[in-house]
């Protein structure tokens, strides 16, 4: 009986070493160690207690940066430890969890993140072993908040003990992850740490805060209706089958405003003012590629056309073409070198009238691709429409196509015919079926919507009416169903599936890219409508870029989007917030990286620039 003392002592201390002073009252459920506790709490009470500045510890915070605290002589409250500025900040609830996690965390790109060992709970983060020593990215961001950028700013928790990542997915799970992973301290060694004050959307950094009222969910987004949008057909053709009127009344009904006729005769559009562009036609009859044949005399005859300012660009000529039912790889029915003398020319002359140039091209030959490539970078300044995606009747590849547009900043492309390759995979002819999920009501394959969305500022609405063996069926389902010869609602396809899109991307796909490529007209900024506090408020960009995947953080006040670009290219986009929604300056970061911004401020909205280099980029505010 005379050890019991003794013993109780040891775990008495056992438990203060530990930081589990929580699971000490447990011993007050036996008469026999209530003595010892009464000498125990009056000897923890003559110890000195940190209340003052003159005792705050720096190197004791240092050692605490990025752990959760939490205050066992009281109920357990739970603080976290900022690397950044060495303070303790308050995490009362879900609510403070969350806007701790979005305030005080720091973006990374999905190669690093992938580089941190990562574990499915705290469970696993408990059983774990440390890679501190093996994972040099773990130990780098040891007790750190990480938001993945490049994605929709999913956050992550570097445990500061183990060096391995957990996912938060919200508030609620930041708050028990956190404090589940979270280290048992007395009052007195926490008031060591300076309080940073309050987290901004949290509150107090007091325990106990008021709780403000949640304020009420709205949705300020809605879906894209592209059955109300302006549509530009980039692509269209004429032929002796059907008449100009035939063509405008399928314009009509198709809701279409504006068509890029090719072949079209000025005498004959002009009796429909502002309905039609023409080219520079390049024709391929009598013969193929009967432009090329008349050599110099041609090239002197399109600048003189292009002198009238009657004409909107040169094309679309058939540098590579399979007609009918013939597949590459094989012998194309037209192949014009495209690294031709004749043929740059007439590319010098796009950059010359500032007009673009359209061809057709199938890159289904090496020595063929070697003299497109050639043909891309000979003159900078030209302004080059690959049509059909670029592949007509090779199969669609989206990794491809992104891959051109890094490399050529004067590279468009349009979609014309797309819609009329409707075969299944893996038969010829099935692109459309490449684009779109026929099981699921013809819904946008999420491969093709990223990329759309990415490159919206890029890609020209294209139907390719008129084109093909089947010209005159083509026109007659250009916004109907009369004939089995092509496929029926052609712009209405696009439509479609256009609008699983951002309405932004969606509006300059079918329209603007066309008016401000053609028309000269101004490119339009980017507009989205972002909910906070029971309203909706406008952000705005303004960005020679495709900008895309605009999202907002209510609590941290943080704004997320991606800007594309090619490689090698300057980038620049003007953000306009209105002021009460985010005032104040911000800070920037590219791909997680902090660069220098610009920022100015009224009563009614705070505006934002920057630049950043080209490529795909994942651009951040965060109001400091």
């Amino acid at each position: 009986m005379q050890k019991a003392p003794l013993a109780g002592l040891f775990v008495f201390l056992y438990y203060l070493g530990s930081g589990g002073m929580i699971h000490i009252f447990y011993f007050f459920k036996t008469m026999k160690y209530r003595l010892f506790f009464i000498f125990a709490a009056l000897a923890i009470c003559s110890l000195p207690m940190a209340t003052s500045a003159s005792t705050y510890d720096p190197a004791f915070a240092k050692s605490m940066q990025g752990r959760i605290l939490l205050q066992v002589e009281s109920h357990g409250e739970a603080w976290y430890i900022r690397s950044k500025d060495l303070k303790r900040y308050y995490m009362k609830d879900g609510a403070a969890a969350y806007s701790i996690m979005r305030f005080f965390s720091q973006g990374i790109a999905d190669v690093d993140l992938a580089k941190i060992p990562q574990v499915a709970s705290t469970a696993e983060m408990k059983a774990a072993s440390s890679a501190c020593a093996s994972s040099s990215l773990g130990n780098r961001f040891r007790g750190e908040i990480l938001l993945q950028v490049q994605q929709h700013g999913e956050a992550w928790y570097v445990d500061p003990v183990k060096c391995r990542a957990i996912y938060m997915k919200d508030g609620a799970v930041a708050y028990e992850v956190m404090r589940f992973l979270g280290f048992g301290f007395f009052t007195r060694d926490l008031e060591k740490i300076q309080d940073g004050g309050a987290v901004p959307g949290s509150g107090s950094s007091t325990p106990n805060p008021p709780v403000a009222p949640p304020a009420p969910e709205v949705s300020c987004t809605s879906p894209t209706d592209t059955g109300h949008m302006d549509i530009f057909d980039s692509h269209v053709h004429i032929t002796p089958k059907v008449s100009l009127s035939q063509i405008i009344s399928e314009m009509d009904k198709a809701g279409v405003s504006v068509a890029n006729l090719y072949s079209g005769l000025l005498e004959t559009t002009s009796q429909y003012p502002g309905r039609f562009v023409t080219f520079v036609d390049t024709p391929d009859s009598p013969q193929a590629s009967t432009w090329l044949t008349q050599g110099q005399s041609f090239v002197t005859s399109a600048e003189t056309q292009l002198k009238t300012g009657k004409y909107y660009g040169i094309g679309e000529a058939n540098l590579r073409y399979y007609g009918g039912n013939n597949y590459p790889p094989g012998t194309p029915d037209i192949y014009v070198p495209p690294d031709n003398p004749f043929w740059l020319q007439l590319v010098d002359l796009s950059a010359q009238y500032h007009v673009p140039i359209s061809f057709h091209f199938v890159p289904d030959d090496a020595v063929a691709n070697a003299a497109f490539e050639r043909m891309l970078s000979h003159n900078k300044n030209a302004t080059l429409i690959w049509a059909h995606l670029g592949f007509n009747n090779m199969t669609l590849n989206s990794v491809t196509l992104n891959d051109y547009l890094l490399r050529y900043p004067n590279l468009y492309f349009d979609t014309a015919g797309i819609q009329n390759m409707q075969n299944l995979p893996p038969q010829p002819n099935s692109n459309w079926a490449r684009l779109a999920d026929q099981s699921n009501n013809g819904k946008l394959y999420e491969e093709w919507r990223k990329f759309f969305e990415t490159w919206n500022s890029r890609i020209l609405f294209a139907s390719d009416a008129g084109g093909g063996a089947n010209s005159l069926e083509r026109w007659l389902n250009y916004s109907g169903n009369v004939s089995n010869q092509a496929p029926s609602d052609a712009v209405g396809h696009w439509k479609s599936l256009l609008s699983y899109l951002d309405s932004n991307s969606a509006r300059n796909i079918l329209s603007k890219n066309s008016r401000e490529l053609l028309l000269k007209e101004q490119k339009p900024v980017y507009s989205y409508s972002v909910a906070s506090n029971g309203a909706c408020y406008a952000i705005s960009i303004s960005s020679n870029s495709s900008i895309s995947a605009l999202t907002f953080n209510p609590t941290t006040k943080a704004i997320t989007f991606t800007a594309a670009d090619s490689n090698g290219t300057a980038g620049k986009a003007i953000i306009t917030i209105p002021t009460s929604l985010a005032g104040g300056s911000f800070t920037a970061y590219v791909d997680g990286q902090s660069v220098q911004s610009q920022s100015t401020s009224n009563s009614a909205n705070t505006t934002v620039s920057l630049e950043y280099t080209g490529g795909i980029r994942t651009i951040s505010l965060n109001s400091k």
